[in-house]
């Protein structure tokens, strides 16, 4: 469970600060600062997860997902989005906020989170009946969210490659200066 200092802090405050993307690819220096996955980036995600499953599907994000990369190894994913699904004839929502905390490290261009506070909130909605989904979404992402991914740097900004559906697809997704 959270402390109230982790769920009232600032991204920053919890990630350790940061600036903007350094040049240092290999060893992750470039990824500390306060990034956000933009509405843009989750639904090109998104649209590249959907082609990865073979049931029909479609899904839309509206919000964002800020993240940070502390100096001292610290991260901080903060999303707050709703995501709209529909498959199999069921539309459903859910709404995210909360967020995760943990460490981070990066070895040959490849990031390797571990979770200490897994504090999502979510609050979906199926034909009608709104129930939570903390404990799922925790449980899922209990992993942390970004663990084991391949990144790249340049341009001012980091590009971590998202993992579908399908282990072997991965779908780029360029983070934002916050």
């Amino acid at each position: 469970m959270a402390t109230e200092s982790t769920t009232t802090s600032t991204v920053a405050d919890l990630a350790g600060g940061g600036g903007a993307a350094g040049s240092g690819a290999a060893d992750g220096s470039c990824l500390v600062g306060d990034w956000v996955v933009t509405e843009d980036q989750m639904n090109a995600f998104y649209a590249g997860l959907m082609d990865t499953v073979e049931a029909p599907l479609d899904i839309s994000v509206v919000g964002s997902a800020p993240l940070s990369f502390g100096a001292g190894g610290t991260y901080l994913w903060a999303p707050a989005f709703t995501l709209s699904l529909t498959a199999a004839g069921q539309s459903g929502t859910g709404v995210t906020g909360g967020n995760i905390t943990g460490q981070w490290s990066a070895t040959d261009s490849v990031v390797t989170t571990s979770s200490d506070v897994n504090a999502l909130t979510v609050e979906v909605t199926v034909g009608g009946i709104t129930f939570s989904g903390d404990e799922l979404a925790n449980g899922l992402l209990n992993s942390s969210p970004i663990n084991g991914v391949t990144y790249s740097c340049g341009d001012g900004a980091p590009v971590l490659d998202f993992v579908t559906a399908d282990p072997e697809v991965t779908v780029p997704v360029a983070l934002a200066p916050a």
